[in-house]
């Protein structure tokens, strides 16, 4: 198949590596020739590339304005204009166009009035559609127009505007950031291993800060971590079952992340976020959020029961996706059934457990500084607890007696039994004859 290089064919210059920033450029003529008939077929019966000299060189015209002398050769392999085969020539090409956004930036900083912009770009300050500015381009780029100095004047203010806006918002983007990381460093001052300039972190550290900031936006929560550290990258995939719903929590670990995914070039890039420059920060983070069984299979059976004729199909796909949106209270819940919305969604209706009354002491209560004696009905436990560290001899009583101490809830406890109450207020006499006060 053959493919001939013609006026008017469109391709992309390329201005950065990779794409990133790209125009399309208008094939103008052959170097030296003014007809078509300079153009040369690129491509044989084969279809590979003809050997095409170098010395062959077009001119090829950007949206801009600006004229670039090309190979044949790097547009017949590439499609596109390498940065390699550029050369600018210092006569510039055609009308050259000024994009709306410049030529309002222009205005708004006071470099020119929108009329003398007009006047030189007619098009600049007005709306227009695709086909109207493709049209602009084709009909100013079938003949050679120089460019004028005022258009020239103006496409260099439009450049320079937008350095010194870019300029400027960088300073304002890094000074706000400097005030977030600052601002977390209060906030995050509970975290066990806090990260400062110049210190680094191990992925173990980051992983407790992680689950700090975790257990501390969503309290009663049980979450779990587990990292991996790659030779290049590292990553932490958290888990907790029932509690709030996924994207509330993904929207807190999701700060941690100090990588994202630029799916135009297939590169991950640095998104460093401020709470990552605090507790540390992994690549990748994960989340995985797991219903309870009691749950999943309450929602299915009412779905089987209430709704007419639902297949088990339909009330796997229902309970997934009613548990996945459900928030459920951290300190325990009742299920009480389902509710269809106006908008024809089902929803989860709980409640959370009461609270459990405080326990009252077995004497009555007293003064606090005293040895407490209380009973956890919740847990069908007795719990004691002393103003400071036992003796020896008390806590070797206790142990004798099967109490154990609950770092968590900083009391000894044992099962409620009239056995363990006698001995709770034997152990409570024996601190008072030691300490001279009562017990509480």
């Amino acid at each position: 198949m053959s493919k001939e290089l013609k006026i008017g064919d469109w391709y992309y210059r390329m201005m950065g590596y990779g794409g990133s920033d790209s125009q399309m450029c208008c094939i103008r003529r052959k170097t030296g020739e003014q007809t078509a008939a300079g153009m040369l077929s690129l491509f044989n019966g084969t279809g590979k590339i003809q050997p095409i000299p170098v010395s062959d060189i077009f001119e090829a015209v950007d949206e801009c304005g600006r004229v670039f002398k090309v190979s044949a050769n790097d547009l017949a392999a590439n499609g596109h204009i390498g940065i390699g085969t550029l050369e600018e020539p210092k006569s510039n090409g055609h009308v050259a166009w000024l994009y709306r956004e410049d030529a309002r930036l222009l205005v708004e900083m006071g470099k020119y009035t929108a009329e003398e912009i007009t006047a030189v770009f007619p098009m600049a300050l007005t709306e227009y559609g695709d086909a109207e500015y493709e049209k602009y381009i084709e009909e100013h780029s079938k003949e050679f127009t120089p460019m004028t100095d005022k258009q020239e004047e103006i496409l260099k203010a439009a450049y320079a505007a937008n350095c010194e806006k870019e300029k400027k918002e960088a300073e304002e983007a890094n000074r706000k950031y400097a005030a977030e990381v600052a601002a977390l460093r209060v906030k995050y001052n509970y975290i066990p291993c806090p990260k400062t300039d110049g210190k680094w972190l191990s992925v173990g550290e980051k992983r407790r800060n992680v689950l700090a900031v975790l257990k501390h936006d969503f309290p009663g929560v049980k979450f779990k971590a587990h990292t991996r550290n790659g030779s290049t990258s590292d990553s932490i995939t958290v888990e907790y079952e029932d509690g709030p719903a996924y994207d509330k929590v993904m929207k807190v670990l999701n700060a941690f992340e100090t990588t994202t995914y630029n799916a135009y070039e297939d590169i991950h890039e640095d998104c460093t976020q401020p709470a990552a420059c605090v507790c540390g920060g992994f690549d990748y983070v994960f989340l995985h959020r797991n219903t309870s069984q009691d749950v999943y299979k309450f929602v299915h059976d009412y779905i089987m029961a209430h709704v007419g004729g639902a297949t088990e199909e339909c009330a796997r796909g229902t309970a997934h996706k009613v548990c996945a949106k459900t928030d459920f209270p951290a300190g325990g819940f009742e299920l009480e059934g389902l509710e269809l919305t106006k908008a024809g969604e089902w929803v989860l209706l709980i409640k959370a457990k009461a609270e459990p009354s405080k326990p009252t002491p077995p004497n009555g209560g007293g003064n606090g500084d005293g040895v407490t004696i209380t009973e956890n009905t919740e847990k069908n436990g007795i719990e004691i607890r002393f103003p400071s560290m036992p003796s020896e001899a008390i806590r070797n009583y206790m142990k004798a007696n099967g109490w154990r101490w609950s770092k968590f809830a900083r009391a000894w406890y044992n099962r409620a039994t009239d056995g363990n109450r006698k001995i709770a207020a034997d152990i409570a006499a024996m601190w008072e004859k030691e300490n001279g006060k009562a017990a509480a």
